[in-house]
């Protein structure tokens, strides 16, 4: 399990270069302006005295360092490293794993004098026949010309001190008496860090449930079955679920499949059916639509990782700019090698990319709660719903019918209406954006 042979994930990370090199080039429009000369590749170690155009992945002078300015190097197709100056550029940012595209002078075949960085691979967003929008968002079938409401949270979803899961079952509260249409939850739902849980803390008072922990799978049916679907009985909100790398009855990889269906099958003392408020269990990440929104979920903390990892001569806001990283690398994990624990199957890293550009991406991350506009696409990191013992925060979006929006003007970002006082959950982000690309 997660042996991975080195030729195996070699051919991996060659045929991902190809793939965003061609994609680069395309989005840059480099063939067409190379003139009459035509365009082709030079390798990064061959001396040339006129600009040439390299490909390669950005990686670290030093595997073990952080990459700053001065230790940019680049790995071509054929594993060969070149360093990068970058001094005559005003305005890059770059990270391991980055797969770029840069113009410059090779004159000695060990370090290139770079003009110009390309890393732009972006992917078109999805479209969706106007007639069809005006069905989801006009018809008494789907919206009525309401607004979409959806509700998200990301765990630990309940306190350091005990396994009550009270601050989960009040946000459950809030979403079903405000009418959410969709509710999407992102682990850990069994938090593998929870001192309950975690042997590590078994030296500590009221650590590792002092010694006699609980059946940790009996919880996780728990959280599932009176707790979620409970909670939910009777609603018509639609429940997904997300799992994440810190979740104990996850697979400890990435990409995650989705939790198995036997935690949310009824059992012989539940009154639910397998037919009743019954949740979507999705794989981490996933990719989903409502109506025409285009949903991106992925619950490693890459924006966490990126944000430690990243060398940048650039203005604007730095949070936008690492969610930009994931869509112009056509990938929620772009970054290579991983962090430690961070699991990454090259194997399976197909499972990483991004099918297309979403309306809305979801990256629970433990920086700052915000909604950013990364170009066309809200990104939200909803922050922890606990945060020890104390209440953390959720997110809300509120997506207007685009016909509506296009008459009124409407787009604003507002605060969440406030949760009913407990010390589960408070405070939230919220974004209201108009729906349709």
């Amino acid at each position: 399990y997660m042996y991975e042979r080195a030729d195996a994930k070699c051919a991996v990370l060659r045929e991902r270069l190809k793939n965003i090199t061609d994609a680069i080039v395309e989005g840059a429009r480099l063939r067409e302006d190379a003139g009459e000369d035509g365009f082709r590749f030079s390798p990064v170690n061959l001396p040339s005295q006129e600009k040439v155009y390299c490909c390669g992945r950005v990686c670290c002078e030093g595997d073990a360092g952080t990459l700053n300015v001065a230790s940019v190097m680049l790995e071509g197709a054929n594993g060969r490293r070149v360093k990068l100056d970058l001094a005559s550029v005003s305005d890059f940012a770059m990270f391991p794993g980055q797969i770029v595209v840069v113009e410059g002078y090779n004159a000695t075949g060990e370090c290139i004098k770079v003009a110009a960085v390309h890393s732009d691979a972006s992917l078109p967003m999805a479209r969706t026949p106007a007639s069809q929008v005006a069905l989801f968002n006009e018809t008494d079938a789907y919206l009525g010309g309401s607004p979409l409401s959806v509700l998200t949270a990301a765990g630990p979803f309940t306190a350091s001190s005990d396994l009550s899961y009270r601050p989960l079952d009040d946000l459950l509260e809030h979403a079903r008496d405000s009418k959410v249409d969709v509710l999407i939850l992102c682990g850990p739902f069994v938090d593998s860090k929870h001192r309950l849980l975690d042997p590590a803390a078994a030296g500590q008072p009221g650590g590792f449930c002092n010694g006699n922990p609980p059946d940790t799978y009996k919880v996780m049916r728990s959280v599932m079955r009176q707790h979620i679907i409970k909670g939910l009985s009777g609603s018509r909100v639609t429940c997904v679920v997300v799992p994440s790398p810190s979740d104990l009855h996850a697979r400890p990889l990435y990409p995650q499949p989705a939790f198995g269906g036997d935690l949310i099958a009824p059992g012989d003392d539940d009154t639910y059916t397998m037919h009743e408020a019954r949740p979507l269990l999705l794989s981490n990440p996933c990719t989903f639509k409502v109506n025409e929104v285009v949903f991106q979920v992925a619950t490693q903390d890459i924006l966490l990782h990126l944000s430690g990892n990243e060398a940048n001569r650039i203005t604007g806001d730095r949070i936008s700019r690492l969610g930009l990283h994931v869509i112009q690398q056509q990938s929620v994990y772009p970054l290579y090698p991983p962090a430690e624990h961070a699991l990454v199957s090259s194997a399976l890293s197909e499972g990483l990319a991004l099918p297309c550009t979403p309306d809305i991406l979801i990256v629970p991350s433990n920086l700052m709660p915000f909604a950013k506009r990364a170009r066309d696409t809200l990104m939200i990191n909803p922050g922890r719903l606990t945060k020890g013992s104390n209440a953390g925060t959720f997110a809300a979006v509120t997506i207007h019918p685009i016909l509506r929006h296009i008459r009124s003007g409407a787009h604003k970002v507002a605060a969440a209406p406030p949760v009913p006082p407990t010390p589960a959950t408070e405070g939230g982000e919220a974004a209201d954006t108009p729906s349709g690309k």
